[in-house]
């Protein structure tokens, strides 16, 4: 139980609004080709 509430109340959880290091969907269908593509979202 002790292990559990730490977690919950550790920093990392009250600041971090989004997943880090994640991969997020951010294209249209028309985009999307066999050729890779960066696009940087949430700067």
């Amino acid at each position: 139980m002790t292990a559990m509430m730490q977690s919950v109340n550790s920093t990392t959880n009250k600041v971090l609004g989004y997943p880090l290091n994640a991969w997020y969907v951010a294209a249209w269908d028309h985009e999307v080709t066999r050729k890779p593509m960066s696009r940087r979202i949430a700067d």
